[in-house]
Protein backbone atom coordinates (compact mmCIF):
# COMPACT_ATOMS: atom_id res chain seq x y z
CA UNK A 1 0.00 0.00 0.00
CA UNK A 2 2.26 2.42 -1.51
CA UNK A 3 1.39 6.03 -2.19
CA UNK A 4 4.06 8.15 -2.71
CA UNK A 5 3.51 10.62 -0.37
CA UNK A 6 5.40 14.23 -0.22
CA UNK A 7 6.49 16.09 2.80
CA UNK A 8 3.78 18.92 1.59
CA UNK A 9 1.31 20.67 4.05
CA UNK A 10 -2.26 19.59 3.35
CA UNK A 11 -4.97 22.46 3.76
CA UNK A 12 -7.72 21.08 5.33
CA UNK A 13 -11.93 22.47 5.03
CA UNK A 14 -14.00 20.66 7.24
CA UNK A 15 -17.56 19.33 6.28
CA UNK A 16 -20.42 20.40 8.19
CA UNK A 17 -23.01 18.10 9.16
CA UNK A 18 -25.81 19.26 7.17
CA UNK A 19 -28.19 17.90 4.96
CA UNK A 20 -26.88 17.34 1.17
CA UNK A 21 -28.26 19.18 -2.03
CA UNK A 22 -27.36 16.19 -4.43
CA UNK A 23 -28.62 12.82 -3.92
CA UNK A 24 -25.89 10.26 -4.35
CA UNK A 25 -27.43 7.80 -3.46
CA UNK A 26 -30.41 7.96 -5.88
CA UNK A 27 -32.99 6.48 -3.60
CA UNK A 28 -33.96 9.66 -1.59
CA UNK A 29 -34.56 11.63 -4.38
CA UNK A 30 -37.24 8.28 -5.12
CA UNK A 31 -38.61 8.10 -1.76
CA UNK A 32 -38.92 12.25 -1.71
CA UNK A 33 -40.53 12.23 -5.08
CA UNK A 34 -42.86 9.77 -3.54
CA UNK A 35 -44.23 11.34 0.11
CA UNK A 36 -44.72 14.72 -2.28
CA UNK A 37 -46.99 13.33 -4.47
CA UNK A 38 -49.08 11.77 -1.75
CA UNK A 39 -49.25 15.15 0.24
CA UNK A 40 -49.45 16.69 -3.20
CA UNK A 41 -52.67 14.55 -4.13
CA UNK A 42 -54.03 15.77 -0.27
CA UNK A 43 -56.14 11.93 -0.19
CA UNK A 44 -56.58 12.01 3.77
CA UNK A 45 -53.17 10.89 4.77
CA UNK A 46 -51.99 12.98 7.56
CA UNK A 47 -48.93 11.21 9.22
CA UNK A 48 -46.45 10.21 7.15
CA UNK A 49 -43.38 8.26 8.60
CA UNK A 50 -39.70 9.01 7.36
CA UNK A 51 -38.08 5.60 8.86
CA UNK A 52 -34.30 5.34 8.39
CA UNK A 53 -31.03 4.97 10.65
CA UNK A 54 -29.06 7.68 12.21
CA UNK A 55 -27.33 9.39 9.74
CA UNK A 56 -28.95 7.83 6.67
CA UNK A 57 -29.99 11.25 4.66
CA UNK A 58 -33.70 11.84 6.58
CA UNK A 59 -32.87 15.25 6.70
CA UNK A 60 -31.91 15.60 3.02
CA UNK A 61 -35.01 13.90 1.74
CA UNK A 62 -36.58 16.28 4.24
CA UNK A 63 -35.44 18.87 2.29
CA UNK A 64 -35.77 17.42 -1.45
CA UNK A 65 -39.74 17.19 -0.37
CA UNK A 66 -39.66 20.79 0.48
CA UNK A 67 -38.12 21.53 -3.10
CA UNK A 68 -40.52 19.23 -5.06
CA UNK A 69 -43.78 20.60 -3.11
CA UNK A 70 -43.01 24.27 -3.73
CA UNK A 71 -42.56 23.72 -7.00
CA UNK A 72 -45.69 21.92 -7.83
CA UNK A 73 -48.11 23.21 -5.50
CA UNK A 74 -48.99 27.09 -4.89
CA UNK A 75 -50.97 26.71 -1.55
CA UNK A 76 -48.71 24.82 0.35
CA UNK A 77 -46.60 26.13 3.94
CA UNK A 78 -43.83 24.01 5.30
CA UNK A 79 -43.36 24.05 8.67
CA UNK A 80 -40.00 22.46 10.37
CA UNK A 81 -40.01 22.06 13.95
CA UNK A 82 -36.08 21.01 15.45
CA UNK A 83 -37.47 18.35 18.77
CA UNK A 84 -33.88 18.68 19.69
CA UNK A 85 -33.49 22.43 19.57
CA UNK A 86 -36.98 22.86 21.95
CA UNK A 87 -35.76 20.04 23.79
CA UNK A 88 -35.41 21.72 27.32
CA UNK A 89 -38.74 23.37 26.72
CA UNK A 90 -42.42 22.03 27.58
CA UNK A 91 -43.05 20.63 24.32
CA UNK A 92 -46.87 21.64 23.44
CA UNK A 93 -46.48 25.21 24.71
CA UNK A 94 -43.14 25.52 22.26
CA UNK A 95 -44.82 23.48 19.41
CA UNK A 96 -47.69 26.63 19.39
CA UNK A 97 -44.89 29.07 19.77
CA UNK A 98 -42.30 28.13 17.23
CA UNK A 99 -45.65 27.41 14.68
CA UNK A 100 -47.01 31.02 15.06
CA UNK A 101 -44.11 32.69 15.05
CA UNK A 102 -42.90 30.88 11.79
CA UNK A 103 -46.84 32.00 10.17
CA UNK A 104 -46.00 35.30 11.19
CA UNK A 105 -42.54 35.61 9.97
CA UNK A 106 -44.29 34.27 6.42
CA UNK A 107 -46.96 36.48 6.39
CA UNK A 108 -49.96 33.88 7.26
CA UNK A 109 -50.86 35.29 10.62
CA UNK A 110 -50.27 38.35 13.23
CA UNK A 111 -48.54 37.51 16.08
CA UNK A 112 -49.93 39.59 17.88
CA UNK A 113 -53.44 38.17 17.61
CA UNK A 114 -52.26 35.12 19.56
CA UNK A 115 -49.83 36.61 22.46
CA UNK A 116 -52.70 36.35 24.80
CA UNK A 117 -53.44 33.01 23.76
CA UNK A 118 -50.06 31.91 24.14
CA UNK A 119 -49.45 34.08 27.61
CA UNK A 120 -52.22 32.52 29.07
CA UNK A 121 -51.18 29.04 28.02
CA UNK A 122 -48.33 29.59 29.06
CA UNK A 123 -48.96 30.78 32.58
CA UNK A 124 -47.86 34.49 32.30
CA UNK A 125 -50.62 36.26 31.95
CA UNK A 126 -50.48 39.61 33.68
CA UNK A 127 -53.95 42.04 33.55
CA UNK A 128 -53.13 46.13 34.94
CA UNK A 129 -56.28 47.87 36.16
CA UNK A 130 -56.29 51.28 36.43
CA UNK A 131 -58.56 53.12 39.07
CA UNK A 132 -58.75 56.80 39.01
CA UNK A 133 -60.46 58.95 41.74
CA UNK A 134 -61.25 62.60 42.24
CA UNK A 135 -60.55 65.01 45.05
CA UNK A 136 -60.34 68.56 45.80
CA UNK A 137 -57.35 70.55 44.23
CA UNK A 138 -55.46 72.96 46.70
CA UNK A 139 -56.94 76.25 44.45
CA UNK A 140 -60.20 73.88 45.04
CA UNK A 141 -60.40 73.92 48.64
CA UNK A 142 -59.39 77.66 49.03
CA UNK A 143 -61.76 78.83 46.34
CA UNK A 144 -65.00 76.83 47.46
CA UNK A 145 -64.13 77.58 51.30
CA UNK A 146 -63.99 81.45 50.65
CA UNK A 147 -67.80 81.18 48.73
CA UNK A 148 -68.86 80.75 52.27
CA UNK A 149 -68.27 84.68 52.78
CA UNK A 150 -70.24 85.57 49.99
CA UNK A 151 -73.60 85.50 51.68
CA UNK A 152 -71.58 87.42 54.77
CA UNK A 153 -70.70 90.20 52.69
CA UNK A 154 -74.04 89.96 50.39
CA UNK A 155 -75.73 90.96 54.05
CA UNK A 156 -72.75 93.61 55.04
CA UNK A 157 -73.70 95.50 51.55
CA UNK A 158 -77.20 95.57 52.50
CA UNK A 159 -76.23 96.77 55.66
CA UNK A 160 -74.15 99.75 54.51
CA UNK A 161 -77.62 100.48 52.75
CA UNK A 162 -79.57 101.12 55.50
CA UNK A 163 -79.52 104.85 56.46
CA UNK A 164 -79.56 103.92 59.80
CA UNK A 165 -75.40 102.62 59.16
CA UNK A 166 -74.99 106.18 57.30
CA UNK A 167 -72.35 106.57 59.68
CA UNK A 168 -70.08 103.15 58.92
CA UNK A 169 -71.40 102.58 55.43
CA UNK A 170 -68.04 103.73 53.69
CA UNK A 171 -66.30 101.05 56.00
CA UNK A 172 -69.07 98.65 55.80
CA UNK A 173 -69.48 98.81 51.52
CA UNK A 174 -65.87 98.08 51.40
CA UNK A 175 -65.98 94.82 53.72
CA UNK A 176 -69.04 93.60 52.01
CA UNK A 177 -67.84 94.01 47.99
CA UNK A 178 -64.17 92.22 49.38
CA UNK A 179 -66.29 89.38 51.23
CA UNK A 180 -68.72 88.94 47.85
CA UNK A 181 -65.66 88.81 45.96
CA UNK A 182 -63.69 86.81 48.25
CA UNK A 183 -63.43 83.70 45.62
CA UNK A 184 -61.73 85.79 42.55
CA UNK A 185 -59.59 87.75 45.51
CA UNK A 186 -58.26 84.05 46.23
CA UNK A 187 -57.88 83.02 43.01
CA UNK A 188 -55.89 86.56 42.20
CA UNK A 189 -53.82 85.34 45.01
CA UNK A 190 -52.76 81.98 43.83
CA UNK A 191 -52.40 83.33 40.17
CA UNK A 192 -49.72 85.91 41.89
CA UNK A 193 -48.11 83.02 44.25
CA UNK A 194 -47.41 80.61 40.94
CA UNK A 195 -45.35 82.99 38.75
CA UNK A 196 -42.03 82.94 38.13
CA UNK A 197 -40.91 85.14 40.51
CA UNK A 198 -37.25 84.85 40.58
CA UNK A 199 -36.57 83.41 37.25
CA UNK A 200 -37.97 87.08 35.29
CA UNK A 201 -36.58 89.55 37.89
CA UNK A 202 -37.24 93.11 37.21
CA UNK A 203 -37.64 93.13 33.56
CA UNK A 204 -39.14 89.96 32.98
CA UNK A 205 -42.29 91.16 34.82
CA UNK A 206 -42.99 92.76 31.65
CA UNK A 207 -43.04 89.85 29.26
CA UNK A 208 -45.96 88.06 28.56
CA UNK A 209 -44.52 84.92 29.54
CA UNK A 210 -44.40 85.61 33.17
CA UNK A 211 -48.09 86.12 33.20
CA UNK A 212 -49.14 83.31 31.14
CA UNK A 213 -46.80 80.53 32.61
CA UNK A 214 -46.95 79.01 35.52
CA UNK A 215 -43.54 78.23 38.00
CA UNK A 216 -42.17 74.96 37.37
CA UNK A 217 -43.79 72.92 40.47
CA UNK A 218 -47.31 74.20 39.00
CA UNK A 219 -46.65 73.88 35.43
CA UNK A 220 -49.30 71.37 34.88
CA UNK A 221 -51.94 72.96 37.31
CA UNK A 222 -54.73 75.45 36.47
CA UNK A 223 -55.89 77.72 39.26
CA UNK A 224 -59.79 77.19 38.05
CA UNK A 225 -59.38 73.35 38.04
CA UNK A 226 -61.39 72.89 41.41
CA UNK A 227 -60.67 69.11 40.72
CA UNK A 228 -58.58 66.66 39.91
CA UNK A 229 -57.58 63.45 39.19
CA UNK A 230 -55.16 60.92 40.44
CA UNK A 231 -54.76 57.27 39.13
CA UNK A 232 -53.46 54.38 40.57
CA UNK A 233 -52.24 51.28 38.42
CA UNK A 234 -52.95 47.89 40.29
CA UNK A 235 -51.10 44.82 38.93
CA UNK A 236 -53.32 41.37 39.21
CA UNK A 237 -51.06 38.31 37.86
CA UNK A 238 -52.63 35.72 37.35
CA UNK A 239 -50.50 32.50 37.80
CA UNK A 240 -51.84 28.94 36.49
CA UNK A 241 -51.12 26.02 38.29
CA UNK A 242 -49.35 24.56 34.87
CA UNK A 243 -47.63 26.73 32.57
CA UNK A 244 -47.51 23.40 30.28
CA UNK A 245 -51.38 23.68 28.18
CA UNK A 246 -53.66 20.86 28.74
CA UNK A 247 -54.04 18.67 25.27
CA UNK A 248 -57.95 20.00 24.97
CA UNK A 249 -56.24 23.93 25.11
CA UNK A 250 -53.51 22.55 22.94
CA UNK A 251 -55.88 21.28 20.86
CA UNK A 252 -58.33 24.15 20.95
CA UNK A 253 -55.35 26.69 19.97
CA UNK A 254 -54.41 24.70 16.68
CA UNK A 255 -58.10 24.34 15.57
CA UNK A 256 -58.22 28.13 15.69
CA UNK A 257 -54.86 28.49 14.11
CA UNK A 258 -55.66 25.95 11.40
CA UNK A 259 -59.05 28.10 10.62
CA UNK A 260 -56.66 30.71 9.63
CA UNK A 261 -55.10 29.04 7.49
CA UNK A 262 -58.09 27.72 5.77
CA UNK A 263 -59.19 31.25 5.16
CA UNK A 264 -56.04 31.89 3.41
CA UNK A 265 -56.40 28.98 1.17
CA UNK A 266 -52.97 27.48 2.56
CA UNK A 267 -52.38 23.52 3.57
CA UNK A 268 -49.91 23.42 6.53
CA UNK A 269 -46.71 20.63 6.11
CA UNK A 270 -44.96 19.96 9.72
CA UNK A 271 -41.85 18.00 9.94
CA UNK A 272 -41.01 17.13 13.80
CA UNK A 273 -37.32 16.55 12.91
CA UNK A 274 -34.70 15.01 15.45
CA UNK A 275 -37.31 13.37 17.69
CA UNK A 276 -35.05 10.28 17.77
CA UNK A 277 -31.98 12.46 19.79
CA UNK A 278 -34.18 13.16 22.60
CA UNK A 279 -33.86 11.66 25.72
CA UNK A 280 -37.20 8.95 25.83
CA UNK A 281 -39.02 10.15 28.03
CA UNK A 282 -38.76 13.60 26.01
CA UNK A 283 -39.39 11.70 22.47
CA UNK A 284 -42.20 10.08 24.54
CA UNK A 285 -44.12 12.98 25.49
CA UNK A 286 -43.91 14.72 21.92
CA UNK A 287 -44.62 11.68 20.35
CA UNK A 288 -47.86 12.03 22.31
CA UNK A 289 -48.28 15.68 21.30
CA UNK A 290 -48.20 14.88 17.74
CA UNK A 291 -50.56 12.37 17.96
CA UNK A 292 -53.24 14.91 19.97
CA UNK A 293 -53.43 16.80 16.84
CA UNK A 294 -55.99 14.13 14.94
CA UNK A 295 -57.53 12.81 17.96
CA UNK A 296 -60.79 14.70 19.74
CA UNK A 297 -63.78 15.91 18.88
CA UNK A 298 -62.66 19.19 18.65
CA UNK A 299 -60.60 18.17 15.31
CA UNK A 300 -62.89 15.21 14.16
CA UNK A 301 -65.97 15.86 15.58
CA UNK A 302 -68.89 17.99 13.86
CA UNK A 303 -66.32 21.07 13.17
CA UNK A 304 -64.32 19.05 11.19
CA UNK A 305 -65.01 20.93 7.68
CA UNK A 306 -63.83 23.99 9.10
CA UNK A 307 -60.27 23.25 9.32
CA UNK A 308 -57.81 21.42 6.94
CA UNK A 309 -55.97 19.27 8.59
CA UNK A 310 -52.34 19.60 8.44
CA UNK A 311 -49.79 16.56 7.01
CA UNK A 312 -46.88 15.79 9.35
CA UNK A 313 -43.19 14.11 7.84
CA UNK A 314 -41.93 12.16 11.00
CA UNK A 315 -38.43 11.66 10.12
CA UNK A 316 -37.35 8.64 12.74
CA UNK A 317 -35.00 5.76 13.31
CA UNK A 318 -36.93 2.87 13.88
CA UNK A 319 -34.35 1.82 16.80
CA UNK A 320 -35.19 4.55 18.74
CA UNK A 321 -38.55 3.92 19.19
CA UNK A 322 -37.55 0.65 20.56
CA UNK A 323 -35.37 2.22 22.72
CA UNK A 324 -38.39 4.34 24.30
CA UNK A 325 -40.14 1.36 24.93
CA UNK A 326 -37.41 -0.76 26.46
CA UNK A 327 -36.74 2.51 28.88
CA UNK A 328 -40.60 1.97 29.74
CA UNK A 329 -39.44 -1.47 30.95
CA UNK A 330 -40.86 -3.44 27.83
CA UNK A 331 -37.59 -5.49 27.42
CA UNK A 332 -37.71 -8.25 24.91
CA UNK A 333 -41.43 -6.94 24.36
CA UNK A 334 -40.01 -3.43 22.69
CA UNK A 335 -39.40 -4.60 19.19
CA UNK A 336 -42.76 -5.71 18.83
CA UNK A 337 -44.69 -2.96 20.71
CA UNK A 338 -42.32 -0.17 18.52
CA UNK A 339 -43.72 -1.92 15.35
CA UNK A 340 -47.16 -1.60 16.48
CA UNK A 341 -47.20 1.72 17.89
CA UNK A 342 -45.51 3.11 14.17
CA UNK A 343 -48.18 1.16 12.42
CA UNK A 344 -51.10 2.94 14.86
CA UNK A 345 -49.30 6.02 14.20
CA UNK A 346 -48.36 5.96 10.88
CA UNK A 347 -50.60 6.03 7.34
CA UNK A 348 -47.84 5.31 5.54
CA UNK A 349 -44.66 4.73 6.25
CA UNK A 350 -41.34 5.07 3.83
CA UNK A 351 -37.92 3.78 4.18
CA UNK A 352 -34.48 4.88 3.44
CA UNK A 353 -32.56 1.99 2.36
CA UNK A 354 -28.65 1.43 3.14
CA UNK A 355 -27.09 3.32 0.10
CA UNK A 356 -25.28 0.66 -2.50
CA UNK A 357 -21.16 0.55 -2.40
CA UNK A 358 -21.39 2.17 -5.83
CA UNK A 359 -23.01 5.48 -4.07
CA UNK A 360 -21.26 5.74 -1.30
CA UNK A 361 -17.62 5.80 -3.11
CA UNK A 362 -18.61 8.41 -5.14
CA UNK A 363 -20.30 9.97 -2.14
CA UNK A 364 -16.89 9.70 -0.16
CA UNK A 365 -14.98 10.62 -2.86
CA UNK A 366 -16.38 14.26 -2.79
CA UNK A 367 -16.25 14.73 0.76
CA UNK A 368 -12.80 13.72 0.50
CA UNK A 369 -11.65 16.02 -2.55
CA UNK A 370 -13.92 18.88 -0.37
CA UNK A 371 -12.08 18.52 2.57
CA UNK A 372 -8.56 17.65 1.14
CA UNK A 373 -8.37 19.87 -2.23
CA UNK A 374 -5.78 18.26 -4.20
CA UNK A 375 -4.16 16.47 -1.57
CA UNK A 376 -6.93 13.91 -2.01
CA UNK A 377 -5.08 12.21 -5.08
CA UNK A 378 -6.98 9.03 -7.02
CA UNK A 379 -4.41 6.45 -4.81
CA UNK A 380 -5.67 8.01 -1.55
CA UNK A 381 -9.19 8.14 -2.61
CA UNK A 382 -9.08 4.69 -3.35
CA UNK A 383 -6.86 3.04 -0.34
CA UNK A 384 -9.05 5.13 1.81
CA UNK A 385 -12.10 3.64 0.81
CA UNK A 386 -10.26 -0.06 0.95
CA UNK A 387 -10.13 0.46 4.27
CA UNK A 388 -13.78 2.15 4.88
CA UNK A 389 -14.85 -1.04 3.13
CA UNK A 390 -12.54 -3.28 5.29
CA UNK A 391 -14.06 -1.53 8.66
CA UNK A 392 -17.30 -1.60 7.67
CA UNK A 393 -17.39 -5.35 6.97
CA UNK A 394 -15.56 -6.01 10.04
CA UNK A 395 -18.54 -5.72 12.25
CA UNK A 396 -17.14 -2.93 14.42
CA UNK A 397 -19.00 0.06 15.69
CA UNK A 398 -19.55 2.21 12.68
CA UNK A 399 -22.54 -0.65 11.51
CA UNK A 400 -24.18 0.56 8.17
CA UNK A 401 -22.54 2.86 5.86
CA UNK A 402 -24.19 6.43 6.17
CA UNK A 403 -23.71 9.96 4.69
CA UNK A 404 -23.38 11.12 8.77
CA UNK A 405 -20.78 7.95 9.29
CA UNK A 406 -18.70 8.81 6.10
CA UNK A 407 -18.76 12.70 7.03
CA UNK A 408 -17.67 12.25 10.56
CA UNK A 409 -14.62 9.84 9.61
CA UNK A 410 -13.55 13.17 6.71
CA UNK A 411 -13.32 15.35 9.57
CA UNK A 412 -11.76 12.57 11.99
CA UNK A 413 -8.88 12.44 9.36
CA UNK A 414 -8.80 16.08 9.33
CA UNK A 415 -8.39 16.50 12.75
CA UNK A 416 -5.17 14.61 12.56
CA UNK A 417 -3.97 16.22 9.39
CA UNK A 418 -4.42 19.44 11.36
CA UNK A 419 -2.06 18.16 13.98
CA UNK A 420 0.19 16.47 11.65
CA UNK A 421 0.67 19.23 8.76
CA UNK A 422 4.25 18.43 8.47
CA UNK A 423 3.43 15.71 6.09
CA UNK A 424 5.86 13.44 8.72
CA UNK A 425 2.97 10.88 8.75
CA UNK A 426 1.60 8.95 5.72
CA UNK A 427 -2.05 9.58 4.73
CA UNK A 428 -3.56 6.51 5.29
CA UNK A 429 -1.74 5.61 8.03
CA UNK A 430 -3.74 8.69 9.57
CA UNK A 431 -6.85 7.54 8.01
CA UNK A 432 -6.08 4.13 9.86
CA UNK A 433 -5.56 5.63 13.22
CA UNK A 434 -8.82 7.56 12.73
CA UNK A 435 -10.78 4.76 11.38
CA UNK A 436 -9.60 1.82 14.54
Amino acid sequence: MSEGDAPARIAVKFIKDEPSETDFFGSHSRVSSAIADVIGEDNGINVVGLLGPWGSGKSTVVNQIQKKLGTTCDNIHFFSYDAWLYQNDPPRRSFLEALIQDLAHNALSDEGQWQDRLADLSGRSEETVTETSRKLSLTGKWIIGSLALVPIGTVVLGRALDPKNIADAPWMMMGGIALTIAPVIMAALFYLSWRPWRQSWFKGYFKSVFWTRHRDKYAKQSIFALLTNQSVERAEKKTKISPEPSVTEFRTVFRDVLKSLRAKRERLVIVIDNLDRLAESEAVELWATIRSLFLGSELNGPQRAELTLPSIILPIDEGSVQRMFRASGHGNEASDLARSFLDKTFDVSFYINDPVMSDWRAFLKEKLEQAFGDAATDERVYWTTKLVEEYAASGTTMGRVTPRSLVKVVNAVGVLVKQWDDGSINFLSMVFFALY
